[in-house]
């Protein structure tokens, strides 16, 4: 893995050597096994940070080159989730040899490695930019000797000095770089071996892995037979219950024709039901018409013929009214004589009173049979009236 902080605005000198050596280190056909991881998201804009790695993934001097030889480039959002992610797809990988393991195989020093090439570069450059002045100085005072140019020669051994004092410098420089490469070869080679170690203990793993992904293929072969097996059985339940529904289906269908017809009869003779009761009702109309016709007519008779017996009444009291007033003469033409009775009593005329006070009572008691015969019960109630005083008379003078 090489990590790289997308917050950083570019990718400096020292990145950029640091990568062509982590190249050199891995080797190009090994760069399936390299994940290039972008960190620090949370420190830029998610365009920004896209920007800016878009950028990286395209340019030659950045990712361009190791992308192309077919390393990824990942996120980490400093989350165990990214991370997981990205370490399992190179667990996934099968292992390989760096390229700096292969070179050291061989014998090679770090120093004349491709990596130890990437570190003392520079170094190389500089042997080579003194050897050349070196050179040219050793010319100039070859030149300057044939020209017994004392001053010159003095000047050119000065400067030849300074030269000689640098390279020696360098060569210095030099020698505690390749210490320092060895001490890093001898460091690598621990790691190389502690590598190996872990390589084994991996292939061992891996080993194990691989005897329970056997089983677990095992496995599901054989849940895959018995699901199979379910799925056979399944199928014919699923046959059977088709069967049963079918059955099932073609009774409910019979059962819903039979209610249906039975539905269909019910509502054919409801509907006669419904035109039977509507004939019923307009024959229970008319007839009902008929006897409020009926009725109308036995009514207006009845009432003309209350009329006519009220307009008989009428006259019957008419009639009454004049026999009463008949009667109140007749009893004032008897209290007439009943005074004149009693002044003739007290002359001694009591015969007298009794034949004309006797002739008068059968007088009004034929009155009264004939108003009780015209009359009815008016005839009655008047005649009550006219005859009491007439036997208050009669009770008076003859005591009974």
């Amino acid at each position: 893995m090489y990590l790289h902080r997308i917050s950083d605005p570019r990718l400096g000198g020292v990145s950029r050597k640091n990568l062509r050596m982590f190249r050199k280190l891995c080797g190009d056909d090994k760069l399936g096994n390299v994940r290039i991881v972008t960190t620090n998201w949370s420190r830029v804009g998610e365009k920004e940070g896209t920007d800016r790695e878009r950028d990286l993934a395209t340019s030659n001097t950045a990712f361009g080159p190791l992308i192309e030889a077919g390393a990824i480039l990942c996120r980490h959002y400093n989350t165990v989730e990214t991370a997981r992610s990205i370490i399992s797809q190179l667990v996934m990988k099968d292992p390989v040899l760096m390229q700096i393991q292969e070179e050291l195989n061989k014998g090679m020093k770090l120093g004349a490695t491709s990596a130890g090439a990437v570190i003392t570069e520079g170094l190389v450059r500089l042997q080579e930019k003194h050897k050349m002045e070196m050179e040219l100085l050793k010319k100039e005072m070859e030149e300057a000797a044939k020209a017994n140019d004392e001053a010159l020669r003095a000047e050119l051994a000065e400067e030849r000095l300074v030269l000689a004092q640098k390279m020696a410098y360098a060569d210095e420089d030099r020698k505690r770089l390749e210490r320092t490469l060895d001490e890093a070869r001898a460091n690598l080679e621990m790691e190389t071996r502690r590598l190996h170690e872990m390589q084994q203990r991996a292939a061992a793993e891996s080993a194990k892995l691989r005897e329970v992904m056997a089983a677990a293929d095992r496995e599901r072969e054989r849940l895959a037979r018995d699901m199979e097996i379910a799925r056979e059985k399944a199928d014919m339940e699923r046959m059977e219950l088709t069967k049963r529904a079918e059955e099932e289906r073609k009774k409910h269908e019979q059962h819903i024709q039979d209610l249906h017809e039975k539905m269909t009869r019910e509502f054919q003779d409801r509907e006669d039901m419904q035109m039977k009761l509507k004939e019923a009702e307009e024959s229970a109309k008319a007839e009902n018409a008929r006897v409020m016709a009926q009725l109308a007519h036995e009514r207006e008779r009845v009432i003309r013929a209350a009329e006519k017996d009220n307009l008989e009444l009428q006259k019957k009291a008419q009639e009454a009214d004049r026999l009463r007033r008949d009667l109140e003469d007749q009893m004032k033409e008897i209290e007439r004589k009943k005074m004149e009775l009693e002044e003739e009593a007290k002359r001694g005329l009591i015969t007298r009173l009794f034949t004309e006070t006797g002739s008068a009572m059968v007088s009004c008691v034929k009155v009264g049979e004939d108003v009780l015969g015209v009359t009815g019960g008016i005839g009655g109630a008047l005649l009550g009236i006219g005859v009491a005083p007439v036997l208050g008379v009669w009770r008076t003078v003859f005591g009974r």
